[in-house]
């Protein structure tokens, strides 16, 4: 079996939700001798993360990386013998045929208000996810709100799609010690009184002024 997998998300040196999100299955997946992975990008993976060493990448070069995987990596499955591809990003190869397709679809946040993000992702999301969802053979929704939206947005069979929620991630991530707490605390001047502390992308869909709103009245 060899699976293609929409490495993306791993461009960056430091990564994000998905790419976190990436890497921890990557460093759980069950390797095998009868199982090829290859990681697919449009640059060069610059994340320096140990389980990446123990996978081959393929560079398939483009500007835009949702045109790259929509469009761009037809020769380049068919090339490598790809059997399965995991875009783990939404987006799909459109037109790779005789290769199974999985899909993770993480939120349709710009379906649902565009204005929650860039209009170029907006558009892109519209477009290139809606096609993903209806070519893919299986679709994971990583929350059972997800999986209702898919559904209801995109007219897609609920029996194509299987909720499977993120997990806790790698301890590194989630768990500062008591020393760092201190110094977070120190660094901010909220060593006393109540607090609370977020950790992501500052864009609207986040809703992050909705959250400063409730902690004022609380």
């Amino acid at each position: 079996m060899r699976i293609g997998i929409d490495a993306r998300p791993l461009i960056s040196e430091s990564p994000s939700g998905i790419g976190i999100y990436l890497l921890e299955i990557l460093r759980n997946l069950e390797r095998n001798e009868n199982t090829t992975y290859i990681l697919y990008t449009n640059e060069p993976i610059r994340n320096q993360d140990p389980v990446l060493t123990g996978f081959e990448k393929r560079v398939v070069h483009g500007k835009i990386g949702t045109f790259t995987i929509c469009f761009g990596l037809d020769k380049a499955l068919k090339a490598d013998k790809i059997d399965e591809f995991w875009g783990t990003e939404h987006m799909l190869p459109l037109f790779a045929h005789g290769v199974k397709k999985v899909l993770t679809v993480h939120d349709l946040a710009l379906l649902i208000n565009p204005k929650w993000g860039s209009r170029k992702n907006a558009i892109m999301q519209n477009i290139f996810c809606r096609l993903s969802c209806k070519r893919a053979d299986k679709i994971i929704a990583v929350s059972e709100a997800t999986k209702k939206d898919i559904v209801s947005l995109l007219s897609i069979d609920a029996n194509r799609i299987t909720a499977i929620l993120n997990g806790g991630g790698y301890g590194k991530y989630i768990t500062p010690s008591n020393e760092e707490c201190k110094k977070i605390k120190k660094r901010f001047e909220i060593e006393a009184g109540p607090f609370f502390a977020y950790t992501g992308n500052i864009e609207p869909r986040k809703n992050i002024v909705t959250i400063l709103k409730a902690f004022e009245i609380a």
